[in-house]
């Protein structure tokens, strides 16, 4: 049955493809491939003369040079010569944009794929390294058009079969499994970037985002996925101006190509772009400012939006029974996604509580802090979830959005000069966090009855909101800015003291009295404030320093409001118990703590995942959630392994290899299971597990590489200097790589204690073991345990790659 017949959707012509009908007639190749080098051009079409000059091999080839353009839209022919070819021959050497989008167009159309990379061109030139585990497939490397037809008439690509499962593709209309939008955001989070974002977090949709900030690159698995489940795709390609964006832009090409053969709706948005690719250059809409580029996505998501609501509604009501299960079990596991944002909805149903999680329902003040992937935003969302389901409960989270983060930032960084910033932080905070309790508690009151509003602590509440509605209708952070700019009629010598005593003796104390009013008239159970989002994309650059004293101005806050609540809640003899919990990203807190006067006065409680038993634990409930087994079951894992592969034998797997983080067990997984899915098989095997580390390793690698240290310069950089280096180093070897990576010998120091820290090396605790803990007391045992087998042996210190790295960086 054609494509045409079926309706599939081409976003290039906004409708039915034009060349659904088309399919190979034979032995068939495409080649697509840049016009420059001239050398590997000449090269290509070599070879190309030497196939169709042997008559024995009987293949039809399509170069896209000689495609039939003039007078046509270029890409419908293009188009055509893919779909009429039994494989595509792509030169991806240097990444050139065009070819990743007729490599993800040719990916999405199920064509069997065939890569070549020129030898002799230097790695740091070939770009396609930096994306290549996006579709983690091999490529062949070719020297001249001899070296390359030999290769292919060898390899016969054309009789090569596709070997990807890929999502179902589209018509005009989303379908109940198709009501997302996949959000490939800007790796610059400026303004334009931030507005999108907000605009988008706004519409009545589910939102996929894959953010370069927190990992450059997903799995080809992660992007197909998300597609599937997406009507539409907006990618956003920033600005040219920014350093190293030409990865950003392969990975968008190549996802846009994937996404238009499925028939999803694709928009591209780019800042000031003057190099459109003749490809997609019709996808391609360009913005100068912010309020353009949010005009321009609104114009194309809202009645994308409006049909996806439209849907919805139609279904609403109807049962949607859980997938039956098929005799290959295999292929109805679905563990959704390891970024917690993105499953907000099905968290409940396979969250794994820790003893830290079951802790945060205790009367208290306290920080969490976690490393990326270790649960922080799923403990907070959990915990939001458990709160508010009991109505005697009263929560306030406190989530700002980037955007505010960024408003914040540059109104300190700018507006505040260094006394006021010293003096006023704590203040500003104090009326933050006091407005947008009393902004919860306004909104709860506001949805009683009116008849039912008798107490007068909660009409004074109403009354005092609505009189002040231009500052409690502004968000979060603009409210802050309303204020300060509010009270700054003089610039006085004394205008820092002004602000802060007319912050504690007016706003703050009125507010303070309101809230602990409202709170002893009803029966509360729970008090709850939750922050989180706070450390959200804020790059530790030069601006390290004011964010930390900014965050450390709100742990203060906080923590003195949550006594001076307690303490009146308390004298009126209720029991209503107080708690504020902070959410904080680890590496950002390290920062935190290092510009704290008094660091141990920090209370802080570290998120980690003792064992491996605990990890597979989340495995299993998503596994059994997919497939729609009754909670309390447990899983059997002989149903999944191959005879022979035994539980025990998977988690020493999982001990030597993985990170322990919920994030990349969860990515890791994923991974063997796409890789026993390609296999045809309906059990995961240990060849699987082998398969899958290539993958993980890149996703371990890329998810370091984005974190960040203001005395790091390039954590990337860094990274790469342990390339192809042996496994086991010696503490001057370490500091020569530090040095080579551009560190500065005074800061060689803390750049080995974070990368001790992140796992990425271990610690040597005798001449043959390394520990690589995961908890405090961990880490503190195997600190001593390093030193005093170090300082006994009179032998340097010894540390270890983590295996988790070693794929990547082709560790020996």
């Amino acid at each position: 049955m054609s494509y045409y017949a079926e309706g599939y959707y081409c976003q290039y012509v906004e409708g039915p493809c034009p060349e659904s009908e088309v399919y190979p007639t034979g032995d068939s190749l495409f080649f697509a491939y840049p016009s420059k080098p001239e050398t590997s051009t000449d090269a290509i079409q070599g070879a190309i003369q030497l196939i169709n000059d042997n008559d024995r091999l009987n293949v039809a080839i399509y170069d896209w040079r000689d495609l039939p353009i003039e007078g046509r839209i270029i890409f419908c022919e293009i188009c055509k010569a893919v779909r009429q070819s039994s494989c595509v021959v792509l030169n991806i050497t240097k990444a050139n944009f065009n070819v990743l989008f007729e490599y993800g167009f040719a990916l999405g159309l199920n064509k069997a794929l065939w890569p070549i990379v020129e030898e002799g061109i230097e790695k740091a030139k070939r770009s396609y390294a930096e994306i290549e585990t996006l579709t983690t497939l091999g490529y062949s490397r070719f020297t001249n058009s001899q070296n390359l037809y030999k290769k292919m008439s060898k390899k016969k690509p054309w009789a090569k079969t596709p070997s990807f499962t890929l999502p179902t593709r589209l018509g005009e209309s989303p379908t109940t499994e198709t009501m997302g939008l996949l959000y490939l955001k800007s790796p610059h989070n400026n303004e334009p970037s931030l507005r999108v974002s907000e605009a988008l977090s706004l519409l009545p949709l589910e939102l996929i985002t894959d953010d370069p900030t927190e990992t450059p690159f997903q799995s080809f698995y992660w992007y197909l996925k998300r597609i599937g489940k997406a009507f539409a795709v907006l990618i956003n390609l920033g600005s040219p101006e920014v350093v190293s964006i030409e990865q950003h832009w392969a990975k968008c090409a190549l996802v846009a190509g994937i996404s238009l053969a499925l028939g999803r709706r694709v928009l591209m948005i780019g800042e000031n772009i003057t190099l459109k690719p003749i490809d997609y250059r019709a996808l391609i809409r360009n913005y100068k400012n912010a309020a353009e580029a949010e005009r321009i996505t609104l114009e194309f998501m809202s009645p994308l939006a409006d049909s996806i609501k439209a849907l919805r509604g139609e279904t609403a009501g109807h049962f949607v029974g859980r997938p039956t299960i098929s005799t290959n079990i295999l292929g109805d596991i679905d563990l959704g996604d390891y970024i917690a944002e993105n499953e907000v909805e099905g968290l409940s149903d396979y969250f794994v509580e820790t003893p830290i999680f079951v802790d945060s329902f205790e009367p208290q003040f306290k920080v969490y802090v976690g490393r990326k992937g270790t649960g922080k935003t799923a403990n907070f969302l959990m915990l939001l979830d458990r709160l508010n389901k009991d109505k005697r409960n009263i929560v306030c989270q406190i989530k700002p959005k980037e955007y505010e983060l960024y408003e914040l930032l540059e109104f300190v960084n700018i507006e505040l000069n260094v006394a006021k910033k010293g003096y006023l932080l704590e203040s500003l905070w104090k009326f933050m966090l006091y407005s947008e309790v009393l902004k919860t508690l306004f909104e709860r009151i506001s949805r009683k009855p009116v008849e039912a509003i008798s107490a007068s602590a909660e009409k004074e509440v109403l009354r005092y909101v609505q009189e002040r509605e231009f500052i409690y209708n502004k968000s979060f952070t603009s409210r802050l800015v309303e204020v300060v700019r509010n009270l700054c009629s003089s610039q006085s010598e004394q205008f820092d003291i002004a602000i802060s005593e007319i912050l504690h003796t007016g706003e703050i104390g009125k507010i303070h009295r309101m809230i602990c009013d409202c709170i002893g008239i009803g029966k509360i159970t729970n008090f709850t404030i939750m922050i989180d989002g706070l450390d959200a994309n804020w790059r530790l650059g030069e601006d390290y320093k004011i964010m930390a004293d900014i965050l450390l101005s709100l742990i203060g806050a906080a923590r003195d409001m949550w006594r001076a609540c307690k303490a009146d809640i308390d004298k009126m003899k209720g029991s209503t118990r107080v708690s504020i919990l902070i959410f904080l990203r680890g590496d950002v807190f390290k920062v935190v703590l290092d510009r704290a006067r008094e660091p141990d006065k920090l209370i802080f409680t570290q998120l980690y995942w003792p064992n491996v038993d605990s990890l597979v634990q989340i495995v299993e409930k998503r596994i059994m959630s997919s497939l729609g087994q009754n909670e309390g079951k447990t899983i059997s894992w002989q149903d999944f392994l191959e005879p022979g592969f035994t539980l025990k034998i998977m988690a020493g797997i999982i001990e030597n290899n993985i990170l322990f983080r919920p994030r990349d067990i969860i990515c890791y997984y994923q991974n063997v299971i796409y890789h026993a899915r390609s296999r045809g098989t309906s059990y995961l095997t240990k060849r699987d597990f082998s398969s899958a580390m290539r993958d993980y390793s890149e996703y371990a690698f890329r998810s370091l590489a984005a974190e960040s240290q203001p005395y790091i310069p390039s954590m990337a950089d860094l990274l790469f200097e342990f390339a192809e280096r042996p496994q086991v180093l010696s503490f001057d070897e370490a500091n020569t790589v530090m040095s080579e990576a551009g560190i500065e010998s005074p800061d060689f120091t803390r750049t080995l204690d974070f990368l001790l820290e992140s796992n990425f090396l271990g610690y040597g605790i005798d001449d043959y073991n390394y520990k690589f803990p995961t908890s405090p007391p961990e880490v503190e045992l195997a600190l001593r345990r390093a030193l005093r087998h170090s300082a006994n042996r009179d032998k340097p210190r010894m540390f270890k790659i983590h295996r988790a790295f070693h794929e990547a960086l082709a560790i020996v």
